[in-house]
């Protein structure tokens, strides 16, 4: 865009821009413009300037504008005032989030459930059939006991319906397991008790040896 140096263009605008920009939007042109000129952070002290630096700051910004000299004087005198301002009221910036260590260490297991999930899906699937490996997942994401410990509360609580359908009276519980066999409920049973040992073992090893190297079973 070329630069705009018609005087009376530059009048005209003006002129729309106080028909047309609200005074908080005159705001926003002056947080904007000294953003990116100035490098300075003006969200509180726009709100404390005149609306016609707002639309000056707009000519600019949007219309390359070449001040003539009554608007360059009045726009310089209007930048040192509000740079002054960050300076002596500088913003309080937002304090950087506090890092939650237990959701960082949930995170990493959550990775290693979900394969965990979809292995349980596989047993379904094959009925009862396929026997995947635990370990394989565990492994795969390196998850130390601080991890592990997330990964065994998932297992107890996926196992607890499975051997309540075997040992409740409840029968709701009851039909709703009908269709698979005591024996199929079994098997998953022992997939989450082999997470658990999986689990166990990891855990086994690395107060060891730090570091150990572990065979995928």
């Amino acid at each position: 865009m070329a630069k705009l140096t018609d005087e009376k263009r530059i009048k005209n605008l003006l002129q729309v821009y106080e028909l047309d920009l609200t005074t908080k939007g005159s705001y926003a042109k002056i947080r904007k413009h000294i953003k990116r000129k100035y490098k300075a952070n003006a969200s509180e002290q726009a709100s404390t300037m005149p609306k016609k630096f707002g639309m000056i700051c707009a000519l600019i910004d949007e219309h390359k504008a070449v001040l003539p000299e009554d608007l360059q004087t009045y726009y310089d005198k209007m930048v040192s005032e509000i740079l002054q301002k960050i300076k002596d009221n500088p913003p309080v910036e937002n304090e950087k989030p506090r890092v939650n260590i237990q959701d960082r260490l949930r995170e990493k297991a959550d990775l290693a459930i979900v394969e965990l999930e979809e292995q349980v899906d596989e047993i379904m699937l094959s009925d009862f059939q396929e026997k995947p490996s635990p370990m394989a997942s565990l492994v795969k994401y390196q998850l130390k006991p601080m991890h592990l410990r997330f990964v065994v509360k998932w297992a107890d609580e996926s196992m607890e319906e499975w051997v309540e359908s075997l040992e409740s009276d409840d029968p709701q519980l009851k039909e709703a397991y009908s269709h698979i066999t005591r024996t199929k409920r079994k098997r998953m049973i022992a997939y989450f008790n082999s997470v658990k040992e999986c689990c166990e073992k990891i855990k086994s090893l690395t107060k060891k040896k730090s570091g150990v190297r572990i065979k995928i079973l």
